[in-house]
């Protein structure tokens, strides 16, 4: 499932219903997740070993790439490892593009369409994430987390190397702050009984997670709405059952 490339609107327009206090600092975000999902797109064409790209060229300003049908494709140069966001542009046979979605779609290469699609996706998840960040200085203490599940909520924006670091096809506003760990959520999992003959596990279940013939799997509430089509849960957390287990 994936969005239109018109997905920064879309989010905006959720966002303004679920979250109406983001909407502004959503909006100041969106330029910089553009360049970061861009520079991050720009590695991956600059060193990744892509089919319809024939040829690389450093030239004293940036790089070009001739890409096989003969159009050529120029930014500035590609620090494989840099994750700051220096890519704010690239051109196309000199048209300039700032969007990654936008640029994938006008290459026209093949499953570029779905993966235009994700990338507009990450896009706006990203700015999103980056305008429900904590205020700083202050906020996070320099010492270790409590917990291990704060050092997640302390990344924002995902993978620095992955144009789709924030691509969440098929969740809405409301579930990305519901369930994505850098909106600091704290997320209850729904118990599901499955019948012990279709289970494989290794070592011994613990008996709390067991419920007459089978076994009660923990299961993220999103799954169970969205995979398992079961909404709910009774007062034991139990989100309906598989098989034929017993509640």
């Amino acid at each position: 499932m994936h969005r239109s490339p018109t997905a920064e609107t879309e989010i905006g327009e959720e966002l303004t219903v679920e979250r109406p206090g983001l909407v502004a600092g959503y909006d100041r975000e969106l330029p910089g997740a553009r360049a970061a999902v861009l520079t991050r797109l720009w590695r991956a064409l600059a060193h990744e070993p892509l089919p319809w790209i024939a040829g690389r060229e450093r030239v004293r300003d940036g790089l070009v790439l001739r890409l096989s049908d003969g159009r050529m494709l120029d930014g500035p140069p590609s620090d494989p490892y840099a994750t700051a966001a220096y890519v704010s542009a690239v051109r196309l046979d000199g048209t300039s593009y700032d969007h990654p979605a936008r640029l994938v779609t006008d290459l026209a290469v093949p499953h570029g369409e779905a993966f235009a699609a994700e990338l507009a996706h990450s896009v706006a998840s990203l700015a999103l994430s980056r305008a429900d960040r904590p205020p700083s200085p202050g906020t996070h203490p320099n010492e270790w987390p409590a917990t291990d599940w704060e050092w997640e909520q302390r990344v924002v924006d995902g993978h620095p190397f992955h144009p789709n670091c924030r691509s969440r096809p098929g969740f809405s506003v409301a579930e990305q702050l519901a369930y994505g760990p850098e909106h600091r959520p704290v997320v209850e999992l729904g118990l599901l009984p499955v019948p012990v003959a279709e289970c494989l596990v290794s070592g011994e279940w613990p008996s709390e997670l067991r419920s007459g013939g089978g076994l009660l799997l923990p299961v993220h509430p999103w799954q169970a709405r969205h995979v398992l089509k079961r909404t709910g849960a009774g007062e034991d957390g139990r989100t309906g059952e598989v098989g034929g287990a017993g509640a």
